[in-house]
Order: C-alpha cells, then structure tokens, then sequence
C-alpha cells in the first residue's frame, strides 16, 4: 500500500496542472509514488486485518443500497 501525504493533495494537483500547462513538467507521467511511504502487509497482523475486512464488507453490503439511491439525479 503506497500512501501520501495528502494533506495537500488538491493544491499539489493544481500545481501539476499549471507545470504540465507551461510544459515545464509532464503531469501525466509525474512519479506521485516518490514521495510516499510503502507499507507492506505484517502476516502476524492476519487476525486484524481479517477481522477489519469483514466489518467492511458488512458496511459496504448495507450501504450499497444507500449509496445508489443519493447517486440517483
């Protein structure tokens, strides 16, 4: 899992846009995972991620429902 700092991810996007706009970078070919930090899954955490995982898929099978109605126009 690669993660970023995202704390400004709109403000770094934006600046992409306008370095790729004025050709001083190519913003579609830009290394974003440079600057993350990699983690790699710990198998002594199995049990967690197990169990986290199947309360997710618990949230995700109720609120799919939900989710397609307020994505109704």
């Amino acid at each position: 899992m690669l993660l970023h700092q995202d704390e400004d991810a709109s403000a770094l996007g934006a600046a992409m846009l306008a370095w790729h706009a004025l050709e001083q970078v190519d913003a579609w070919r830009f290394n974003s995972t440079a600057a993350a930090r990699v983690f790699e899954p710990n198998a002594e955490h199995w049990p967690v991620y197990k169990r986290n995982y199947r309360a997710f898929s618990m949230l995700y099978d109720q609120l799919k429902e939900a989710s397609n109605i307020l994505r109704e126009k």
